[in-house]
């Protein structure tokens, strides 16, 4: 009994340890995420690049970025960029290398937030530049704007 009673606990407290409140583990990458992520590798092929690989560690960064930006606890922008690539480097394993960011607000399709995306040489430049890992994740506000991140690496 006292047995049963020592392992009962233990799972409980276990259980209780490996919650999580603030946790966003339950959240994944949506539909809208891979289309906009599967036309910037239809781009890049188009022009003859390799796609671009997705990458959950990058993933979850870019979700973080858009969710703070749609709920207004950062500004539209790159606010915390360094820190936010120096995390998802840690956690994918990665030393060194190049790294950017693509943000967007306001778009309502895939297809346009890609297109301005494209019309802007700076993002186009990310898109088409020398990375090797991707991810993008949109985020809607409470007043229905998109918020868009899409952060490229290379290793």
């Amino acid at each position: 009994m006292k047995n049963l009673l020592l392992s009962t606990l233990t799972i409980y407290l276990v259980s209780i340890c490996s919650c999580n409140k603030n946790s966003d583990s339950g959240i994944s990458q949506s539909a809208y995420d891979k289309e906009i992520f599967n036309l910037i590798n239809a781009h890049r092929q188009s022009i003859g690049l390799a796609s671009l690989e997705y990458n959950d560690e990058i993933w979850k960064g870019a979700y973080g970025h858009s969710k703070n930006m749609a709920d207004g606890t950062v500004d539209f922008g790159h606010v915390g960029f360094s820190e936010r690539v120096s995390g998802i480097r840690t956690n994918m394993g990665l030393a060194g290398g190049s790294s950017s960011e693509n943000v967007a607000m306001g778009y309502s399709s895939a297809n346009a937030v890609v297109s301005g995306w494209l019309n802007s040489t700076g993002h186009k430049d990310n898109i088409e530049g020398d990375f090797t890992y991707s991810a993008v994740s949109a985020v809607k506000s409470e007043n229905g704007q998109y918020y868009y991140t899409q952060i490229f690496i290379r290793e």
